[in-house]
């Protein structure tokens, strides 16, 4: 299965209405970054980077809370690693498929998060915590607005994702070709 295919099958369909509020809140948000760069508090390239975390978060939030249909109760599965003890044996093929894509979802935070700001490109520490928080208020999320399962093993594939996410980041960093660029970034010149 290639990525278009995966997009069209795990993406839940979206309604011209949610499309005007991300169209707005993207615009919000480009208007605030703007007022950033020219203020000369940042750099283009950073702006850019935050621009594209806001817009990936968006997505990201809006395909799996803010899309999904409402159930009739809060669903949860306490049970950690759950998806690899039976899950696995009973869907196969999909359930590695889905654990796949779970690990992929946060990646590009941890690729964005050090690129906007200084202390998490320092410190993967902090990197992973906030792709911990924004995983958790995800699976908050669907328990409270019963549109999906709480289940730690997502929160757990997410926050990988992250990790994976920066770690390619330092690779890419320390490989010189982007050093440069990325200190102007996070200098804000």
């Amino acid at each position: 299965m290639d990525i278009i295919e995966l997009w069209s099958v795990y993406r839940p369909k979206w309604s011209v209405q949610t499309y005007i509020l991300i169209a707005v809140i993207a615009g919000l948000m480009f208007l605030f970054l703007w007022k950033l760069f020219t203020a000369k508090q940042w750099k283009k390239s950073r702006m850019f980077a935050a621009f594209l975390i806001v817009w990936y978060m968006v997505f990201v939030y809006g395909s799996t809370v803010f899309t999904r249909t409402p159930g009739t109760q809060m669903r949860y599965c306490l049970e950690v690693f759950w998806s690899y003890r039976w899950g696995i044996r009973v869907y196969g093929d999909e359930m590695i498929k889905e654990i796949l894509l779970n690990c992929m979802m946060l990646m590009p935070l941890g690729v964005l998060l050090p690129a906007v700001f200084p202390a998490a490109g320092r410190y993967e520490s902090i990197t992973v915590f906030i792709g911990f928080l924004v995983s958790f208020s995800i699976e908050v999320l669907q328990l409270v607005l019963k549109c999906g399962l709480f289940e730690f093993d997502d929160i757990i594939h997410n926050t990988a994702g992250v990790a994976v996410g920066y770690f390619i980041y330092k690779l890419a960093v320390s490989m010189g070709s982007l050093e440069a660029r990325v200190s102007d970034i996070q200098r804000g010149v």
